[in-house]
């Protein structure tokens, strides 16, 4: 019955069965906890149709579809290097919330299926933001303390990231040190269905758990160079040329590229999902 009122709900607020509305999120935060002056911003999007919705970095998405546009007229560039994209998608399929968490790291394309939910705490509290009226909420999930505020003026359970569950739409969330934090900044109509573009077609996808996603991310932690070790194990991996002319041995470019990933994940230990840490 209750999927039920929510299919209904869905299809009073979208009109058109193609229609997508796209809510658009600032996405602030502090990834190196000893140094809580450096933050970084991303622009998010939420696009959210009849059946379901789709959470990924406003930039990237730009960029990947030019590249493929690109690709589809046999011209071919390298993605921009000094851009801080996000690289993960999250998908919810309505009504069931059915969530899968879309990354293409550790040289591999992961899709990870999450059945956690996040049980809330609806508050008194209410406000107002960017007209609509909003509500207090809060909850734990993934080793963080969440303040959520919503929306019933927007009737739609979803918000910013893996959230969702409340009675309207999530405008504003936060966790407990201000390290990670989503606002709505703007909604645009009327945006056209559309597969996402990706890049690298010839990688397979691969289904996994949850539980199995943390064991692939605690070892990538633990050596994040160890796909490329084994490529110069095989043999893959050749003699080059540096900036500087001089040759590069595997094993040289190994040790290099070791030292830069350690170095750049002790800097990332403020991570949203902080119990992945443990």
């Amino acid at each position: 019955m209750k999927n039920i009122f929510f299919i209904i709900l869905i299809c009073i607020y979208f009109t058109s069965n193609g229609q997508i509305k796209r809510f658009i999120y600032e996405y602030t935060t502090v990834p190196d906890s000893t140094n809580s002056i450096n933050k970084e911003t991303n622009i998010m999007y939420l696009d959210i149709s009849q059946k379901g919705s789709g959470f990924f970095d406003g930039k990237k998405y730009i960029s990947d579809s030019t590249l493929t546009n690109m690709a589809k007229k046999n011209q071919f560039m390298m993605p921009p290097r000094d851009s801080k994209f996000i690289d993960y998608r999250i998908t919810k399929e309505y009504p069931s919330y059915k969530l899968t968490f879309l990354v293409s790291t550790y040289n591999k394309k992961l899709s990870v299926i999450d059945i956690r939910k996040q049980i809330w705490h609806i508050e008194k509290n209410k406000d107002k933001y960017k007209g609509f009226s909003i509500q207090k909420a809060t909850t734990n999930f993934a080793g963080r303390k969440w303040v959520a505020w919503f929306t019933n003026d927007i009737p739609i359970p979803d918000g910013p990231y893996k959230f969702y569950g409340l009675p309207g739409l999530i405008l504003k969330l936060e966790d407990n040190t201000g390290s990670h934090k989503f606002n709505l900044t703007g909604i645009k109509n009327n945006i056209p269905d559309y597969n996402y573009p990706i890049l690298n077609t010839r990688s397979p996808k691969i289904d996994i758990s949850f539980e199995k996603y943390i064991e692939i991310y605690k070892e990538y932690r633990r050596d994040p160079a160890k796909d490329y070790r084994i490529e110069v194990m095989k043999g893959n991996i050749f003699d080059s040329l540096d900036d500087n002319g001089n040759i590069e041995t595997p094993q040289q470019k190994l040790k290099e590229l070791d030292a830069l990933l350690k170095n750049k994940l002790k800097k990332d230990n403020n991570i949203l999902e902080l119990d992945l840490l443990k």
